[in-house]
């Protein structure tokens, strides 16, 4: 379910444009939400496609054990688009021209929370 609250925290920090997660104590108390996971992603071009977005942090899935619950390499953001708990998401989006913290400028920077 889109959740207004998640929203509006993940815009305010996409608007920063620093290529990074917010921090812990930011995503803490969102709404009606005691802590927000978060993922980010940045796109450079003239057009943002969510579809290879989701896509990009799903092909995570490869590094994620079922079994023993853990990943080989990076799996986080696979396990916050599929994790059963997650109810609720609110997303932001800020065109950059200088995408702090990266090697991108003329990027989109995307951040999505999720809840809880």
């Amino acid at each position: 379910t889109w959740n207004s609250a998640l929203e509006t925290n993940a815009q305010t920090h996409a608007d920063k444009c620093i290529f990074s997660h917010s921090s812990d104590a930011y995503r803490s108390n969102v709404g009606e939400f005691s802590y927000a996971g978060e993922n980010i992603y940045a796109s450079s071009g003239t057009s943002l496609n969510v579809t290879i977005i989701v896509d990009d942090w799903y092909s995570e899935k490869s590094d994620y054990n079922y079994v023993t619950n853990t990943c080989t390499k990076v799996c986080g953001h696979y396990t916050q688009v599929v994790w059963a708990n997650s109810t609720a998401i609110g997303c932001g989006v800020q065109f950059c021209p200088v995408l702090a913290s990266s090697s991108m400028n003329n990027s989109y920077f995307v951040v999505c929370q999720y809840g809880p």
